[in-house]
């Protein structure tokens, strides 16, 4: 590790490094060179033996910025970087919830994020349902974004439920709402207004149930349901002294929800929190830094300390963003260091006037044969709005095949390599192996990929469903359904035979990878829930059990006297379960780390047990629950057992659960059930054979094999064979899960899925492409660096949007402009149209700030 502080630091960044005690909040502009001292300062801490990596804990924004820090701490702080936790907000939600013990929660671990894309399918189908007139012929789009705003509400407040948040959202964002109730001619449509002030509740909690039932979580739920987890204080007492130091990065991005969030991480921690808030572009995602501001110094008293030396751009540029700032927002010299404004000329920057968008593009292509490089791909070209990149991109393109120097202008959205149909295709066949609960993803291929198999077959078992049969469509690519043409027979059967055993686990910690097993609680029951035989023993850990104590209140001095080998006490646990069906609450978490702790044992056995969860039985048939967490279940039926935080207790209750939804729902249902998967079920045949296959050579494989596979399975390449775009991202999928890190296949594929939901198509996750030229907005350009930049289609109604205009609300527009301009390290080309689109243009307002 490199902990000798290199001279290159300026005075203020030694002061972040070097202050290792006190709360700080970093001002740090673009190219002011931050990640560079966060790297330092980690490596500090580390040097220093202040802090352990797994105690240290980074969180940003953006994948790419992600993706940074972690190549930045890593070239400076080495292996033990790999143990430094390095996440965005939504990532680390993810990780949290995954590895949350299964009596704190109703989510299971192997739940899948949704995407806005996906999201946007379950929508669909809740619009169907509801079948309103005044939904029919709506955009999917407009009620997505009204369930999102109603959830950004309900993240403030959770205990007033989601009725309150929507009436909330009428009052508070009413505006926001007339604006999503605009018609194609932007007017205000009152009929729609009035829908969703009647209907908007349901619209809700019907898309929060078809979510539960895919086993799903979306971003706005990934943050709703860890600030439920960390609301409780056994499991918030796991976590609260987990981190000694935590940085937080891009601050000005963070929601008030989110910053709650990471005030709870952070109350035993060692804080520092940085951003530029002249970059805050996010506000209509929730971003507040006016507020986060004001609650960070009153939470956490920190000392300030902004960087005022920009080691990115030249001087002429440095000089056009003071001037931006002075005159936008009437800040001063404090933004970067004191010197003053280029007077007259600027060499660095371009301003040109145009007739028309055509002659613009003959301006960038002629400016860029002119520059004589080596490698395009330091050029970019920023627009406003994705309507104003494809406008511009298609002309640009045609343009260029005059010029003979191999350069090749692509749209940013090109770069969404995780947008495209083929790819979209493979994830949701990584979906299926992965989440075998994920309705979704299944419905997708099996439209696309399945003959007898469309619309009308999958509502006609969606209807099943309705009907309260219990019944999902992922049943139809199960064997268990093939075997006895019912998903529940072979539970049913085995309970009156005696066959079943529930099982519970206690460990150390959260982490299923890791973490150890320290009791272990079986019973075998008949179908009236008689307990036949039982199975209790504790096991001795490799580790401390540190915090974890307070949830299982086993110490190391009882594991010490009363535990056993593990790998006797697993050997037996497996002779007991014998070939019996599982059953357990929310199991995926107990089956994972049994799995893995068999693994560290060297125990070959393989646990290949069938196994039924009462959480999914309970979501099935009952909607009407706050949530399905055992302890709620219980109360629910009021269960002669209830749930504690004791294994043997927990699988006690459990039973009771399993035999009132068996005697309650399972059995009455049946006869109807078995019909409708007899009428169906011939047409799933020949995927149900091949998804099990891969389901069970998938710890065999490697990655890249399995997705070959997967890929070969479903026929992408030949359904695609005529599509360029398409087959070239699909082969940019297998060589991006090539590269990965991950060496289990299953954790690497888990890994590829969370990154295309949480990454909405980042650039950064591509990286640039040898002589190409990306065509990209604003948004897309956020983090990234560019020798040239040209900036182009600068006219009112398209920069700033006629949106912002018609509003009046140009502040965050100002904001995009500063972002845009700051991309730049050596030349800006500024430049706008006087005509187009058949009327005459203004130059944007924006330009006499900088002149």
């Amino acid at each position: 590790m490199n902990t000798t502080l290199p001279i290159t630091l300026n005075s203020q960044q030694r002061e972040v490094v070097e202050n290792l005690q006190e709360n700080i909040l970093l001002l740090a502009g673009a190219g002011t060179g931050k990640t560079n001292t966060l790297a330092y300062r980690i490596a500090a801490i580390l040097s220093q033996k202040k802090a352990s990596p797994e105690e240290i804990l980074c969180l940003t924004f953006t994948n790419r910025a992600c993706k940074e820090m972690k190549e930045r701490i890593s070239s400076i702080v080495g292996a033990a970087s790999l143990s430094v936790d390095i996440f965005t907000v939504h990532s680390f939600c993810a990780q949290l919830l995954r590895t949350a013990p299964s009596q704190y929660t109703d989510i299971s671990g192997d739940f899948a994020v949704f995407d806005e894309t996906d999201s946007l399918e379950v929508v669909r189908e809740v619009m169907f349902e509801i079948k309103q007139a005044q939904v029919a012929d709506r955009p999917a789009q407009i009620v997505q974004s009204f369930i999102g705003l109603v959830k950004e509400i309900y993240l403030l407040d959770p205990a007033g439920g989601y009725t309150k948040a929507a009436a909330q959202a009428f009052v508070s964002q009413r505006e926001k709402i007339e604006r999503l109730c605009l018609d194609q001619w932007y007017q205000p449509d009152p009929k729609f207004f009035r829908f969703l002030g009647k209907y908007g509740v349901s619209l809700v909690e019907l898309y929060n149930q078809k979510m539960a039932q895919n086993n799903a979580l979306d971003f706005n739920d990934l943050l709703i349901k860890t600030g439920l987890l960390l609301s409780q204080p056994e499991f918030f007492s796991l976590w609260k002294e987990k981190y000694k130091f935590v940085h937080v990065d891009e601050v000005q991005d963070v929601s008030i929800a989110e910053y709650r969030l990471i005030r709870k991480l952070c109350l035993a921690a060692v804080t520092l929190i940085c951003g530029d808030f002249n970059q805050t572009i996010y506000q209509w995602r929730g971003s507040q830094p006016n507020e986060i501001i004001p609650l960070y110094q009153r939470d956490f008293s920190p000392v300030t300390i902004r960087f005022t030396s920009n080691y990115r751009s030249s001087q002429g540029l440095l000089s056009l963003a003071r001037q931006f700032l002075f005159n936008a927002f009437h800040i001063g010299e404090a933004a970067y260091s004191p010197g003053s404004l280029v007077s007259g000329e600027n060499p660095d920057v371009i301003l040109r006037e145009f007739d028309t968008c055509q002659e613009e593009a003959d301006f960038i292509c002629q400016t860029v044969a002119g520059l004589s490089l080596q490698d395009a791909c330091q050029v970019a070209v920023i627009a406003r709005t994705n309507k104003a990149c494809g406008q511009l991109c298609q002309i640009l393109q045609e343009t260029q095949k005059i010029y003979n120097n191999q350069v090749q202008f692509v749209p940013g959205d090109q770069y969404r390599m995780f947008r495209c149909a083929s790819v979209k295709d493979l994830l949701a066949g990584i979906h299926l192996l992965l989440h075998p609960f994920d309705s979704e993803s299944l419905k997708r291929l099996l439209i696309r990929y399945v003959k007898g198999v469309g619309e009308v077959t999958v509502n006609a078992i969606i209807q099943g469903y309705k009907q309260g049969l219990g019944i999902s469509l992922c049943d139809f690519v199960d064997r268990r359904t093939f075997e006895k043409q019912d998903f529940f027979s072979p539970l049913l059967d085995q309970l009156e035979c005696g066959n079943v055993i529930v099982f519970d686990v206690e460990s150390t910690g959260t982490d299923v990878y890791t973490d150890d097993i320290i009791q272990i609680a079986a019973i075998q029951i008949d179908q009236t829930g008689r307990v036949i035989s039982r199975f209790q023993r504790f096991l001795r850990p490799s580790k401390p059990v540190g915090s974890s104590e307070k949830v299982h209140g086993f110490s190391d001095r009882f594991l010490e006297e009363n535990g056993e080998d593990p790998a006797v006490v697993l050997k037996d646990f497996l002779a007991f379960a014998g070939e019996d069906v599982i059953v357990g609450h929310n199991v995926s978490y107990d089956m994972t780390i049994l799995r893995y702790n068999l693994s560290r044992c060297n125990i070959s056995s393989p646990l290949e047990n069938l196994y039924y969860d009462t959480l999914y039985l309970s979501r099935r048939y009952l909607k009407d629950l706050p949530n399905y967490k055992l302890s709620t279940l219980a109360q629910r039926f009021n269960t002669p057992h209830q749930p504690s935080h004791d294994a043997m207790d927990d699988i006690l209750a459990t039973a009771d659960l399993l035999v009132i939804l068996a005697d309650q729902y399972l059995r009455p249902t049946r006869e109807a059930r078995t019909a409708l998967y007899k009428k169906y079920l011939s047409r799933f045949e020949e995927i149900s054979l091949n998804t099990a296959r891969l389901r069970q050579e998938k710890n065999n494989l490697d990655a890249y094999t399995l997705l070959t596979q997967l890929t070969q399975m479903l026929g992408i390449k030949e359904k695609y064979k005529d599509q360029e775009e398409n087959l070239a991202a699909l082969e940019w999928l297998m060589e991006f899960a090539r590269e990965m890190e991950e060496k289990d296949a299953c954790a690497l594929l888990s890994r590829l899925l969370e990154i295309s939901a949480l990454s909405a198509g980042e650039m950064g996750e591509i990286g640039a492409s040898k002589n190409k030229i990306m065509v990209i907005t604003a948004h897309q350009a956020k983090g990234c660096e560019f020798d040239y930049v040209f900036l182009p289609m600068l006219q009112d109604f398209v920069f700033p949007t006629y949106l912002s205009i018609k509003s009046g609300n140009l502040e965050e527009e100002k904001r995009v402009f500063y972002v845009s301009i700051t991309r730049a390290k050596k030349k800006l080309f500024l430049t706008w149209s006087a005509y187009g689109d058949g009327k005459m243009n203004k130059a944007s307002r924006f330009l006499k700030y900088i002149e």
